[in-house]
């Protein structure tokens, strides 16, 4: 299988989270940071940090599973339920709705997989191993986040403006010099 990597905007996708355990809240979790979107869970026992948030807004928890209609609303479905049949059933409901899946440890049922990734700021570093270790997309990740601290995103913020303030043939040149006075000395 090839995979293309792609950053998307979840601001513009309305996302399902299917489950209501450790990897439901995992995967919430990711797309509660990436985004304050159109995040909507349904479990039948959803857990704590699952329930907090949707009393804090940041997702909507279903009351009962959704059928096609309200299926197919969603962009996104990712399916992290304790029970393989149930994910499979949601998995062939949310794709006849053209709806892209992933289905959690499952990639060969997934159209697309969760990448491993490190978040500083608007700075997204992300891995993937194509679903073949997701331990090693894992331990890369951790790696990731000794090497590039907090201060990279507020690097990439000041890089943002600055760049804005530079004229377009000089941006590159300009962005590699300040970050290599930034960096003398081999670290952040």
């Amino acid at each position: 299988m090839g995979y293309y990597p792609v950053a998307l905007d979840l601001e513009k996708l309305a996302v399902l989270v299917v489950g209501g355990g450790q990897l439901a809240e995992e995967k919430c979790q990711a797309f509660i940071a990436a985004s304050p979107g159109r995040l909507a869970v349904w479990a039948e026992e959803p857990n704590e940090s699952i329930r907090q948030w949707a009393q804090a807004g940041a997702l909507s928890l279903l009351s009962q599973p959704p059928g096609g209609d309200e299926l197919a609303a969603f962009h996104l479905v990712v399916l992290a339920h304790s029970d393989p049949a149930e994910n499979a059933r949601f998995a062939q409901f949310a794709k006849a709705c053209r709806a892209l899946v992933n289905v959690a440890d499952d990639g060969q049922a997934s159209d697309f997989l969760a990448m491993a990734q490190v978040r500083r700021g608007p700075l997204i570093l992300a891995v993937s191993t194509s679903g073949r270790s997701p331990a090693l997309a894992r331990w890369i990740r951790r790696r990731l986040e000794e090497q590039f601290p907090p201060a990279w995103g507020e690097w990439t913020e000041t890089l943002g403006r600055l760049r804005q303030s530079w004229p377009p043939e000089e941006r590159r040149a300009r962005v590699e010099q300040w970050l290599a006075e930034r960096l003398k000395g081999g670290g952040a």
